[in-house]
């Protein structure tokens, strides 16, 4: 669905023009809307927030409160550059750090260029925490206190540095750059894992009973650790597998590292790569039936990573007015259906 907003009052177009520049914040509570457009925004929109609130952030780059400790949803208007043209991308600029009372979060569309930090050693276990279709520089979960029942879908990891705090939880069509180190009891179903090397480099540095099923891997040292599970995943090379110890295996495919992608070069991640499978690729398919890789499963990868929130995806405005004295403005917003 698309809609197209054509305003014709200089009113309404310059109070919507200096909304846009500044940055505004829109905090949604029960029966009103605040909004926010500081250069501290998003601390004070978060102070203004409780549990069950829905924060929008526009394009533009946002400083986070130090720790988040409230249920909230926050959504941005996503990070690829092309779907993003009109808006320019949410970016955070520096870490986000998800605490204990923060269970039931809910991250969407947002470029988060500092790590993502599960609190260390909180008072209590993190759960269902939704990261959604956003990007990450890196993702770290450790000490003591174990974080369960959280899903990462759609997302890019530049790195997961340490996964060890983080169980039984699930990650999906999630495209991997970089080794993620020490993974106990997760799920990991339909991801890319960029990551290549030479011999003696595994793409999972120590991985503990999780499963590991449709994924695709560049690298034929997939894994070491002990007790994990391999199913229908697409694994580059010819060299001998490498799976750690006392692996349950299940139809996995081998395929030439360079006949898998459609364009994909140096197993480093960029916005101009295309991770549809090559024909080759997609003659192997995953235990429910549907394509390896992040274009298949139950949660494919949508193009351009747009979050469900309508999307704003031209944004023409007029730099003078016309003859009757009316600066003409359009706007496409196309509703989003996942």
């Amino acid at each position: 669905m698309k809609t197209k907003l054509f305003f014709s009052t200089l009113f309404t177009l310059i109070i919507w023009n200096v909304q846009a520049q500044m940055g505004v914040i829109a905090l949604h509570k029960v029966g009103e809307v605040q909004y926010f457009s500081t250069s501290d925004a998003f601390n004070l929109a978060y102070t203004a927030a409780v549990d069950g609130d829905t924060l929008y952030l526009p394009g533009g780059t946002f400083n986070p409160p130090p720790v988040f400790r409230k249920i909230l949803k926050i959504f941005g208007v996503g990070h690829y550059p092309d779907s993003t043209a009109a808006t320019n991308a949410t970016i955070i600029s520096t870490n986000f750090t998800i605490g204990h009372e923060a269970d039931g979060l809910h991250l969407e569309g947002l470029k988060i260029m500092g790590q993502v930090i599960f609190e260390v050693n909180a008072a209590t276990g993190i759960q269902n925490v939704v990261m959604r279709r956003c990007y990450l520089q890196n993702l770290v979960a450790q000490g003591t206190v174990v974080h369960n029942n959280n899903l990462f879908t759609e997302n890019v990891f530049l790195q997961i540095s340490e996964l060890s705090a983080i169980q039984a939880s699930g990650f999906y069509s999630n495209i991997i750059e970089n080794r993620i180190y020490n993974i106990y009891y997760n799920v990991f179903e339909n991801n890319i894992f960029l990551f290549h090397a030479v011999s003696g480099y595994v793409s999972i540095n120590n991985a503990q009973s999780s499963v590991f099923n449709n994924n695709v891997f560049e690298n034929f040292g997939v894994a070491d650790g002990n007790a994990n599970s391999f199913s229908n995943n697409l694994i580059g090379g010819t060299a001998a597998l490498s799976l750690g110890t006392n692996p349950s295996m299940n139809s996995n495919y081998r395929i030439d590292p360079n006949d898998t992608y459609l364009s994909e070069t140096n197993q480093l991640f960029e916005y101009a790569d295309n991770f549809h499978l090559t024909a080759t690729a997609l003659g192997f398919l995953g235990d429910d039936g549907s394509q390896v890789g992040i274009y298949g499963g139950i949660f494919p990868y949508k193009e351009g990573a747009v979050p469900i929130t309508p999307h704003i995806s031209v944004k023409n405005i007029a730099n003078t007015s016309n003859n009757q004295g009316k600066i003409e403005v359009e706007i496409e917003v196309h509703s989003q259906n996942r």
